[in-house]
C-alpha cells in the first residue's frame, strides 16, 4: 500500500473547498436579503462617512417645524423654574436638617454601618447607603454609635 498525499488544490492560496463554501454562503445571503434592506444599509454607510454630503429627506408640510424666538425660550425657562420652586416650597415630605450615620457593634465583634436605623422591640432594621435593608435580632446588638453628618 503506497499512498501519496497530495496538497489540496488552491486558488490564490485559498483551498478550493473553503472558497466554494464561502461563495455559496455569500450567494445565499445575497438572494435571501431584501433589496430595501440593502438600500437602507448603504444609506447608513454613506451618511456615516464624513466626506459625504448630508442626505436631505423631504418633509411635506410645515407642521413639523417649530420656530422659537429667544424671548419665547427665556419665558418658557422662567415658567419651568417657577413651577419647580413652587413644588419644592410646597413639598410635604421635607427632609430633616439633622442627618446621622450609624455604626452598630454586634455581639460577635463585627460592625455594621447604616444611614437609617429603626429600633423595634425584637429587631433592629438598618438601611445602608446603597439602599440595602438588613434586619437583625436586637439581642445580637452590643452597641449603637450615632454620628452627626455635616451638611
Amino acid at each position: 500500500m503506497n499512498e501519496e498525499h497530495t496538497p489540496p488544490r488552491t486558488v490564490l492560496g485559498i483551498p478550493v473547498k473553503i472558497l466554494l463554501i464561502v461563495v455559496v454562503l455569500l450567494l445565499g445571503l445575497f438572494v435571501v436579503s431584501d433589496r430595501l434592506d440593502m438600500n437602507g444599509l448603504l444609506e447608513t454607510f454613506n451618511s456615516s462617512r464624513p466626506d459625504s454630503a448630508p442626505v436631505e429627506k423631504s418633509v411635506t408640510g410645515a407642521e413639523n417645524e417649530i420656530v422659537a424666538t429667544p424671548e419665547m425660550i427665556k419665558r418658557a425657562a422662567e415658567e419651568v423654574q417657577t413651577e419647580k420652586l413652587k413644588e419644592l416650597e410646597s413639598a410635604e415630605n421635607i427632609l430633616p436638617t439633622d442627618r446621622f450615620f450609624y455604626v452598630i457593634e454586634l455581639v460577635n465583634g463585627k460592625d455594621l454601618e447604616a444611614v437609617d436605623l429603626t429600633v423595634q422591640p425584637d429587631t433592629v432594621i438598618l438601611t445602608s447607603a446603597g439602599g440595602t435593608v438588613t434586619t437583625i435580632p436586637r439581642t445580637s446588638v452590643k452597641k449603637i454609635n450615632r454620628f452627626k453628618l455635616d451638611g
